[in-house]
């Protein structure tokens, strides 16, 4: 459950920003390795999930934030395992196709200092059960007027991430990701360097802790900022 948010700021280009919190405490490295075709391939590792994240030497950066509803259904070694191989690229809109290619769901932030594309993917419902059913994505060449700030409810497919009315956890996460993006979006906004947006999003705006971008934990399964070794 992130925050994911692209801005173009002149002089510098697009930049990208994310907070990345989970159930669990998560403790993750960087690798850092070479790659004949791209130079080198910069990522954050989670060793528990598996899950990769990162950028090349080209300047080609993914993210993602998770539209799945179903937690226990998210396939983080997958899509770690499908960003990396996308990182061996160098071109914004080829990475998002083969990602898409791969069904990857959720939010995919990809871009280089001049293009961003956003995917949004998800797998619609089947009968009773969420989020196992059709995949359905979009994929769009991001305007440099254009901030985009997502969680993790659905924009494009509203049906997708979470729904309320599912069940009492749903509920208060779908509320936490609504907050969320209105928080984010008000920091990007108002943002006039990256390093404004990074502190922003660290900020602490609401008296529930839950509802902040950056999350604390008060109970055991509570979403919560990790921590990360280099």
């Amino acid at each position: 459950m992130c925050v994911g948010v692209a801005k173009y700021f002149k002089g510098t280009g697009w930049v990208l920003a994310k907070n990345r919190d989970q159930s669990y405490i998560p403790v993750t490295t960087f690798i850092d390795k070479p790659d004949p075709k791209v130079g080198e391939i910069f990522v954050l590792d989670d060793k528990e999930i598996k899950y990769r994240e990162g950028m090349n030497h080209r300047g080609l950066t993914i993210i993602s934030t998770s539209l799945t509803p179903v937690l226990s259904i998210e396939d983080n070694a997958s899509d770690g395992k499908n960003i990396y191989a996308a990182l061996h690229m160098t071109d914004p809109e080829e990475a998002a196709k083969y990602l898409i290619s791969k069904k990857m769901t959720g939010y995919i932030f990809i871009g280089t200092q001049e293009k961003m594309v956003l995917v949004e993917a998800a797998r619609k419902d089947k009968g009773d059960k969420q989020g196992i059913g059709e995949y359905v994505s979009t994929m769009r060449v991001i305007p440099k007027d254009e901030t985009v700030v997502r969680t993790n409810h659905g924009v494009d497919l509203p049906w997708a991430g979470f729904q309320t009315g599912y069940s009492e956890n749903q509920d208060i996460w779908r509320k936490s990701s609504e907050r969320r993006k209105e928080i984010a979006e008000q920091v990007a906004e108002k943002a006039n360097t990256p390093e404004a947006i990074l502190n922003g999003l660290a900020s602490w705006v609401d008296e529930d802790l839950q509802m902040n971008v950056f999350r604390i934990a008060k109970k055991k399964e509570d979403m919560q900022i990790g921590r990360a070794h280099v």
